[in-house]
């Protein structure tokens, strides 16, 4: 179809993942694929900025979103300093990541979302977010998400307060749009990578 609205690409990228989630053997070579492309990731960007990461964000996996969990418990593991956390979220205000492990207590919040409950919120380093789509524009890496601008708004305001994480998407090789499918708006905020299945972006 010639220039289909947002939602129908939304629609096209979801149905996509859950049709690869039952195609078990593919599904989890791509998962094995995207959650060793995210420690080559967070390697890179520790030897190339000589930053050492202590504090990650990252998502709880819904509606066949890459689930990256296990292999964030075991980067975890390798310094007694990291820490992870996972997004609060209420409904039209920024998210907060409240630190997360195996073993803490969590709660259904918006959309049925499992959240962290009683724990610190963390100023995280890095944030892993999920794409719904993604797409490569000369310098800039752009992230499509289901709409609800909860991450655009929280980038804002970290903007705001001078105090940004590093940003890096996590998407299939599927999902990535390009200048004709899709223009960004001007409430959207670039990336500084993407993860996928067949390797990782930085933006230049």
């Amino acid at each position: 179809m010639k220039n289909p609205s947002i939602e129908l690409i939304r629609t096209d990228f979801i149905e996509k993942r859950l049709q690869l989630q039952k195609d078990q053997p593919q599904f989890l070579l791509s998962l094995d694929s995207i959650n060793k492309n995210i420690l080559f990731a967070l390697q890179d960007f520790e030897n190339h900025t000589s930053k050492q990461l202590r504090q990650i964000g990252f998502y709880w996996p819904i509606r066949g979103e890459p689930s990256i969990t296990s292999t964030l418990l075991e980067w975890k593991k390798g310094d007694p300093l990291r820490k992870l956390a996972l997004p609060v979220c209420r409904q039209g205000q920024i998210l907060a990541f409240h630190e997360w492990d195996s073993h803490s207590l969590m709660t259904n919040g918006f959309a049925n979302i499992p959240e962290p409950t009683g724990t610190p919120v963390l100023d995280v380093d890095l944030l892993l977010i999920p794409c719904v789509g993604w797409q490569k524009d000369r310098s800039k890496i752009w992230r499509l998400g289901y709409g609800g601008g909860f991450y655009d708004r929280t980038i804002e305001h970290w903007l705001a307060l001078g105090r940004r994480p590093v940003c890096i998407g996590i998407g299939f090789e599927f999902s990535q749009l390009t200048p004709t499918d899709w223009t960004p708006q001007s409430h959207d905020y670039p990336l500084d990578g993407v993860v996928t299945e067949s390797g990782w972006l930085l933006a230049s």
